[in-house]
């Protein structure tokens, strides 16, 4: 069994600009997540495309994603508890055996 720590993150949380878990998910018009302040950043640097496709953004409203947010959130909390679960069991198990007689 993995430790939650090893998990692989689905990749579908990782912003596709920074790569890493994304805390404020936001669509842009042509319908891809990303970070907000990554593509925030992107628009910031003169760009005008979508940083996947390289296609034109006739529209850089920001939208967002509700849906991703709380699955994410959803997914740090359960892992955050299995953590727990791990440490406490590999602690019990440690004093169990500092218990048992040589």
């Amino acid at each position: 069994m993995s430790l939650p720590s090893e998990e692989s993150i689905p990749s579908g949380f990782l912003c596709p600009v920074g790569m890493e878990i994304m805390k404020d998910p936001v669509l842009t018009e042509d319908g891809h997540t990303y970070e907000r302040s990554a593509i925030e950043a992107w628009f910031q640097q003169g760009h005008d495309t979508s940083p996947l496709t390289a296609l034109p953004l006739a529209d850089k409203a920001l939208t967002p994603n509700h849906a991703l947010r709380s699955s994410i959130e959803d997914w740090e909390r359960d892992r955050k508890e299995r953590l727990e679960a791990s440490l406490k069991s590999a602690d019990a198990s440690q004093k169990s055996d500092e218990a048992a007689p040589p």
